[in-house]
């Protein structure tokens, strides 16, 4: 990973189809989906679930991402609403 990369550098190509650049900002940022999702569940079960919804509805719905905000704060948001459905892989993205 070539950490010059921003997170906004890597959203602009991710919107344009760059499933490497996907990779690329994933990995940088698995750690804090992974926390995020367990206090939010409580449960090792639903927090793989809710990190795994998450990670599939970004790239599946990546024309939407709000590249006005900071990245970190979209995917926080985005696992914040995640969190409230049952399941969590029903997006309202």
């Amino acid at each position: 990973m070539n950490d010059t990369e921003t997170d906004e550098h890597l959203v602009a190509l991710i919107m344009a189809g760059d499933f490497s650049a996907y990779g690329r900002l994933i990995r940088r940022h698995q750690v804090l989906v992974n926390k995020l999702a367990f206090v939010l569940t409580n449960d090792r079960k639903r927090t793989g679930e809710l990190a795994i919804a998450t990670l599939m509805i970004l790239w599946t719905e990546r024309d939407k991402i709000d590249d006005s905000i900071p990245f970190s704060n979209y995917l926080l948001e985005l696992i914040i609403r995640l969190s409230k459905r049952n399941p969590p892989y029903l997006s309202d993205n």
